[in-house]
């Protein structure tokens, strides 16, 4: 979520907010068991959105810290790129969503997911 927000925030378009993501990461008939569950990922997803901006503006954004350790072994260096492969895509996506699609949501849902 933080690549697909970091992409949003560095899109060129200025009115671009965290809204026109969320189609994205739920999918278009997704369903909540209680207006309290909409509550709490609503607020989740605006105070991750907030935080992110502010270090955006402050030249302080980030990817997120994977750390491999002293002597990685070859499929902790596989599981290292195939998360940061994510990431990336993530991060294209969110940039992308100022503009014109390129993925499907199934791609982003599948990316988060996994």
């Amino acid at each position: 979520m933080r690549a697909l927000f970091l992409g949003a925030l560095a899109s060129t378009n200025m009115r671009l907010g965290p809204q026109h993501l969320f189609p994205h990461i739920l999918g278009t008939d997704h369903t909540f068991e209680s207006m309290e569950n909409v509550r709490a990922l609503m607020s989740g997803l605006m105070a991750l959105w907030n935080e992110l901006a502010d270090t955006v503006l402050h030249g302080e954004a980030k990817f997120s810290d994977l750390p491999l350790g002293a002597r990685p072994s070859r499929a902790a260096l596989l599981d290292y790129a195939r998360r940061r492969e994510e990431e990336l895509r993530c991060f294209v996506l969110g940039l992308d969503t100022g503009g014109d699609m390129v993925c499907s949501s199934d791609t982003l849902c599948a990316a988060i997911a996994a």
